[in-house]
C-alpha cells in the first residue's frame, strides 16, 4: 500500500469530505492497518448482503405477485445491491486507488505557479461542492428512512394478505427464522438493520462523488497541460528550453492518460451498475408514488423519502454522466491549444515534434459504462427518456389490470 503523507493543503481540501466519509467506511487508503481494518469493505459488503439482500430476498418469495408490494421492495433495495458492488470494488481495486490518490498529493505538492493553483483549487471547489451535496443527500436519506421504513412501511401497505412467516416490525420487510417478539432479538435486529442501510446509503451516495473528485482532478491537470502549451513558441525558436519544456509537457500528458485509463478500468463495472440501477430506481419510485397519490396515502414522509431516492438516484448520475462529458472536453482542449500556440515561431524540428503530440492529444479521454457507453449529458438525457419510457408501460400494465 503506498503511503499517502496528506500534508499538503490543496490536497486535504480536495479530499476532504470524501475521507472523512470513507474514513467513516474504513475504506481509505492507510498504511499498516490490521486485518480486520484491512477487510473492512469486504465485511460491510458482507453486512448488507446477509442482513438485507438475502433476506429481503426471502421475503420477496413469500409475497411474489403482489406487484406494488414487488415493485416498492426492488425500489428500495436497488442502491444496496449496488453498494455491495462498490464496496467490493473498492477492496479490490485498493492498490489503484492508493496509487492515484498518491500522484494527486504529488501533483499538489509541485505546483508553484499561480495560474497552475487557480485551475486545480477551482476544480477541488466543484468536487467539494459535489461531494458536500452526496454526503447530505446520504444523511437525508437516511432520517426519512428511518422515519418511513419503521412506521409507515410502504411495502406492507402493499400485501393483501401478509404471510405469517413476514417480519414486518424491523426497518425492512423481511424473512428471517428469528423470533422478533424477543426484546433483545428484536433490539439486535433493528440496531443491524439500522446499521446496514446507513451504509449501504453512504456509500452509494459517497462512491459517486469520490469518482468525480479525481476526474475533476485529472480535469484540472489537462487545464495545466493546456496552459503550458499555449506558452509554447512564445519565446521563439531560439529557446534553448523548448525540448526540455516539451519533455515535461509530453510526461505529463502520458501520466494524466495512465490514471485515467486506470480510473476507467476499476470502475467501469460500477458506473454500468449504477446506470441501470438509476434507470430503474426513477421508474420504480415514479411507479409507487403515483399509486400512493392514486390510493390517498402519500404523506409527507413517504414523499420525501421517495423523491430523496429518485432524485438522489438521477442527481449522482448526472454528476457522473457530466464529470465524464467534461474530460472529455478538456481532454480535447489540449489539442486545440496546440493548434492555436505558435508553433510558427519554432523550427520545423520543434514545429513536428509539436505536431506529433497534437495527433495524441486530440484522441478524447472517456469515462464509460461497462466499456461501451461514454458518459455524457447525451447519455444522460437517454436514461431520463428510457425510464420514463417504463414508468409509461408500468402504468399502463396495472390500468389494463384494475
Amino acid at each position: 500500500m503506498f503511503k499517502l503523507m496528506e500534508s499538503t493543503p490543496g490536497f486535504k481540501y480536495a479530499c476532504g469530505w470524501n475521507k472523512f466519509n470513507f474514513d467513516l467506511l474504513g475504506i481509505w487508503p492507510q498504511q499498516n492497518v490490521n486485518r480486520i481494518k484491512k477487510y473492512r469493505a469486504l465485511i460491510n459488503a458482507g453486512s448488507i448482503l446477509f442482513i438485507l439482500t438475502l433476506p429481503r430476498l426471502a421475503a420477496l418469495s413469500l409475497f411474489w405477485g403482489e406487484i406494488d408490494a414487488m415493485i416498492q421492495c426492488f425500489s428500495t433495495h436497488m442502491p444496496f445491491a449496488i453498494g455491495i458492488m462498490k464496496f467490493t470494488i473498492l477492496h479490490f481495486q485498493r492498490e489503484v486507488l492508493a496509487r492515484f490518490l498518491q500522484a494527486m498529493e504529488v501533483d499538489w505538492s509541485l505546483v508553484k505557479s499561480e495560474k497552475y493553483f487557480e485551475s486545480m483549487i477551482k476544480m477541488a471547489r466543484i468536487g467539494r461542492i459535489i461531494s458536500i451535496i452526496s454526503g447530505s443527500m446520504a444523511h437525508t436519506a437516511n432520517t426519512f428512512g428511518f422515519v418511513v421504513q419503521k412506521w409507515y412501511n410502504l411495502e406492507s401497505y402493499y400485501i393483501q394478505d401478509p404471510d405469517p412467516r413476514l417480519t414486518m416490525n424491523l426497518f425492512w420487510l423481511v424473512y428471517i427464522p428469528i423470533d422478533t417478539s424477543n426484546t433483545a432479538n428484536y433490539i439486535c435486529l433493528l440496531s443491524l438493520q439500522f446499521y446496514a442501510s446507513c451504509i449501504g446509503c453512504v456509500i452509494y451516495c459517497c462512491f459517486d462523488s469520490f469518482v468525480v473528485m479525481l476526474v475533476l482532478h485529472l480535469c484540472g491537470q489537462l487545464q495545466c497541460v493546456e496552459i503550458s502549451v499555449a506558452e509554447i513558441g512564445t519565446h521563439g525558436s531560439t529557446n534553448s528550453c523548448f525540448r526540455t519544456d516539451l519533455r515535461r509537457i509530453v510526461q505529463r500528458h502520458e501520466s494524466i492518460m495512465r490514471l485515467a485509463g486506470d480510473l476507467e478500468d476499476s470502475f467501469s463495472l460500477v458506473l454500468l451498475l449504477s446506470l441501470i440501477g438509476c434507470t430503474l430506481t426513477f421508474c420504480f419510485e415514479g411507479y409507487a408514488l403515483i399509486r400512493l397519490l392514486d390510493r390517498g396515502q402519500l404523506g409527507f414522509f413517504q414523499l420525501g423519502f421517495s423523491m430523496t431516492v429518485a432524485s438522489g438516484a438521477f442527481l449522482h448520475l448526472f454528476f457522473c454522466c457530466w464529470a465524464g462529458d467534461f474530460l472529455s472536453e478538456q481532454s480535447m482542449a489540449v489539442g486545440k491549444a496546440i493548434h492555436c500556440s505558435k508553433w510558427y515561431n519554432l523550427s520545423d524540428t520543434e514545429a513536428r515534434t509539436l505536431m506529433m503530440m497534437g495527433f495524441k492529444a486530440f484522441v478524447p479521454l472517456e469515462l464509460t459504462a461497462g466499456k461501451f457507453a461514454a458518459l455524457s449529458l447525451n447519455l444522460f438525457v437517454n436514461v431520463v427518456k428510457t425510464s420514463m419510457s417504463y414508468l409509461s408501460v408500468l402504468l399502463a400494465c396495472q390500468g389494463s389490470k384494475v
